[in-house]
C-alpha cells in the first residue's frame, strides 16, 4: 500500500463540480478502506481566508491519518496545504508532509505568475500559465459545471513536474449511503498521454449532484481496493 493513499487523493480531489463557492470551515470527514477493512480517517478543511499579491486565498488543508490495526502495522501520516486563488480557483503554492511506513517525503513549491515560474527549494521552473495542485484541483473542478458525457482537463503541478489529466463523466447512479440515498455523477480520471496511474490505479468517483460533493472513491490497484466514504459534512460560513 505504499504511497496508495497520496495515489488515491488527486483522483478525490478532482471530483467536484457544478459551482460551488466554498466557505471558511467547510470540512469533510471521510472514512478509508483497504478491501474490506477500515484503515484510516481523511479531512479536507477550508482552514482560512488569507491574502497573496494582494488577491484573497483559500488555505485549505487536507489529512490522512491511518487508525486501529492498520496503524500498527503500516502507519499513514499525511498532511497536505494549499493556498488557492477565491476568484479563479489556480495555486499560488503547495505543500505537503507525507509519512507511509517507512516512507518520507517533504515537499513545497510556490507559483509566480508575474514571473511565470515554479520556485520549489532550490529549484525554478518556467511554467505557461496558471495551473492547479494536488488540492486545488478540487476547488478549480468544482467550480465547474458537470454533465453526462462531459469530458474537461486539468493541469497539476507536484514534484516539479506537471501532469494533464482528462476527466470523463461516465454516467449517472444512486448510492445508499449510511445517512440516505444520493443521485451521483460518476466520474473517471486519466492521463492525457495514454501513461497508467501507479501501481496500476484505475479509480472511479461518485459525485453528490444535490450537494455537489464527493460521497465515495473507488481507486483498484493491483494489490487491491482503496475506498474513501464520506462520514461527515460540514458547511462553511
Amino acid at each position: 500500500m505504499k504511497k496508495c493513499v497520496s495515489v488515491a487523493l488527486l483522483f478525490f480531489l478532482a471530483s467536484f463540480s457544478m459551482g460551488v463557492t466554498p466557505g471558511i470551515g467547510e470540512k469533510m470527514t471521510f472514512s478509508m478502506w483497504y478491501n474490506f477493512i477500515k484503515v484510516g480517517v481523511s479531512y479536507l478543511e477550508v482552514n482560512s481566508l488569507d491574502t497573496i499579491n494582494g488577491r484573497g486565498v483559500y488555505r485549505v488543508v487536507y489529512q490522512v491519518r491511518s487508525t486501529g490495526m492498520f496503524d500498527k502495522i503500516f502507519k499513514v501520516r499525511d498532511f497536505f496545504e494549499s493556498w488557492i486563488d477565491v476568484r479563479e480557483y489556480f495555486s499560488y503554492g503547495f505543500a505537503k508532509s507525507v509519512h507511509e511506513g517507512k516512507y518520507r517525503k517533504e515537499y513545497s513549491v510556490r507559483f509566480n505568475y508575474d514571473k511565470m515560474v515554479a520556485v520549489a527549494g532550490e529549484d525554478t521552473m518556467a511554467i505557461d500559465g496558471y495551473l492547479s495542485d494536488p488540492v486545488s484541483v478540487f476547488y478549480y473542478v468544482r467550480a465547474l459545471n458537470l454533465e453526462e458525457g462531459k469530458e474537461f482537463f486539468v493541469k497539476s503541478f507536484d514534484n516539479n513536474k506537471i501532469r494533464q489529466y482528462k476527466i470523463v463523466v461516465i454516467g449517472v447512479k444512486r448510492l445508499v449511503m449510511p445517512y440516505g440515498e444520493e443521485g451521483c455523477f460518476v466520474l473517471a480520471p486519466f492521463h492525457v498521454d495514454g501513461s497508467p496511474f501507479k501501481y496500476g490505479g484505475h479509480a472511479v468517483i461518485y459525485v453528490s449532484i444535490k450537494r455537489k460533493i464527493p460521497v465515495v472513491l473507488e481507486t483498484r490497484f493491483k494489490f487491491g481496493t482503496v475506498k474513501m466514504k464520506l462520514e461527515k459534512y460540514q458547511e462553511g460560513e
